[in-house]
């Protein structure tokens, strides 16, 4: 800790999990490890996450984890499933990927997306019916399990009507009138490595009566960091039968039901880790007090929102 003139006051260094190593201090600063508040009051020691307090010396919340079930592999008291050098845990509830290789030599994939759905159409639609599907959809494509990975998706989504509901992290899924995404053949678009997936009319449709069921999940691979893949195939990708293959592509190479087939490989997998890792997700966020939207209007083609208080109707 150093002051408004550079001066030092305190100097702490941590073991892993969060017990102190070694510490010098001319002063008493209380947020210590993560920037989290230590509470010693009563002999507690253990640090303040908000939803839980986190015990340093057992490496151990004091209570249950509340999304515990998504995770039945992982002890409920775990912090950051055991891996708090690869891992961080803002909250004490929420993980957003992390992975292990258990006993078996089966590398174990976690990814939890938090977000919302705001409707700025002019669709009158029940935003937790579409809320539902959306969850459905993206889960069933990114939950993939074979001989040498598990990989178990979460999607966490709450229904909001205003911007003043959204969170500065928070993915956002946003329904929009077409004018909003450029082209007339554009059915979404969303911020590569973001938080921000735009859905237009089309693809609201194809949503609700399940004719169209991979533009979404093709959508939300990008805000994980994958490209288009029949535009830069670095993963290597069976083009036909890929989620990440545009539904053009599909389309004028005449492959049966190019709507609603693809799946994601597990080398997208490793990319998308590897991503998060390297803290190339995540990247901005859809709310601010002033907003810059950048978005893909077409193939490669970007462009930038400037919007004030709020999403823009």
């Amino acid at each position: 800790m150093v002051d408004a003139k550079g001066a030092k006051h305190q100097t702490t260094n941590y073991y892993a999990f969060g017990m102190t190593n070694e510490e010098s201090s001319s002063t008493w600063q209380s947020y210590k490890y993560n920037g989290k508040e230590f509470d010693n009051m009563h002999g507690l020691n253990t640090y303040d996450y908000g939803a839980r307090q986190h015990d340093p010396i057992l490496a151990r919340w004091d209570r249950m984890d509340p999304l515990s079930e998504k995770y039945y592999s992982i002890s409920p008291y775990a912090y950051c499933a055991n891996s708090p050098v690869m891992l961080v845990d803002p909250d004490g509830r929420k993980t957003e990927i992390h992975s292990y290789v258990d006993k078996n030599g089966v590398r174990n994939v976690h990814i939890t997306m938090t977000g919302v759905i705001i409707n700025n159409s002019n669709n009158n639609i029940d935003l937790n019916f579409v809320k539902k599907l959306i969850t459905i959809q993206i889960e069933s494509r990114f939950n993939i399990s074979t001989k040498d990975m598990k990989v178990t998706t979460s999607i966490n989504l709450r229904a909001v009507d205003s911007a003043n509901d959204i969170n500065k992290d928070d993915n956002v899924f946003e329904l929009v009138n077409q004018d909003r995404l450029g082209r007339e053949s554009v059915l979404a678009n969303s911020d590569l490595g973001g938080l921000h997936v735009r859905i237009g009319p089309r693809a609201l449709k194809g949503l609700v009566d399940g004719t169209h069921t991979r533009t979404i999940p093709h959508e939300y691979g990008h805000t994980l960091g994958l490209e288009d893949a029949n535009l830069s195939n670095v993963d290597n990708v069976d083009l036909t039968n890929n989620l990440m293959t545009q539904t053009g592509f599909l389309s004028s190479n005449k492959v049966p039901n190019y709507k609603n087939v693809g799946t994601i490989t597990t080398r997208q997998i490793n990319h998308i880790t590897e991503m998060y890792n390297n803290g190339l997700l995540n990247m901005g966020s859809a709310i601010y007090k002033t907003i810059e939207i950048s978005y893909r209007a077409s193939l490669r083609n970007f462009i930038s929102l400037k919007i004030t208080n709020k999403l823009k109707k």
